[in-house]
């Protein structure tokens, strides 16, 4: 965009603006709203590529500046930059959720039977009991 005003100040006055240049902005509209509203930061606009479950439901997302993590009531999906996908681990039946810390650039899921580390050097979901 400022590259755009920039081309029109210097150009001879009349507007030049490149055609795909509103398209590009509604895109990225929605994915901005969902950072300003929960304070996300670095990757932004991600799509699942793997459709949720028929009584799959997303309960909690949380983002910082290496990555990103869906929790779901059937599993953990986390997205990384360096990853360059997504990487899904399945919760048992009865494992809840106790806590989504982030220490170092790597985001710790606290389950009542385990802890799942996912970071943007690691190769997906990292488990530890």
């Amino acid at each position: 965009l400022e590259k755009e005003v920039e081309d029109f100040t210097l150009g001879n006055g009349i507007p030049r603006y490149n055609p795909f240049l509103i398209p590009k902005m509604i895109i990225d509209i929605a994915s901005g709203h969902v950072s300003i509203k929960y304070g996300f930061r670095g990757v932004n606009g991600l799509w699942l590529k793997e459709a949720l479950g028929v009584r799959e439901q997303v309960h909690r997302l949380y983002g910082n500046d290496y990555g990103a993590v869906f929790i779901t009531n059937e599993r953990v999906v986390g997205f990384t930059p360096l990853l360059g996908g997504f990487a899904s681990k399945a919760l048992d039946v009865h494992e809840q959720i106790l806590g989504v810390d982030n220490d170092n650039g790597l985001i710790l899921v606290s389950t009542t039977s385990r802890t799942l580390v996912l970071g943007s050097r690691l190769s997906g979901w990292e488990e530890f009991e």
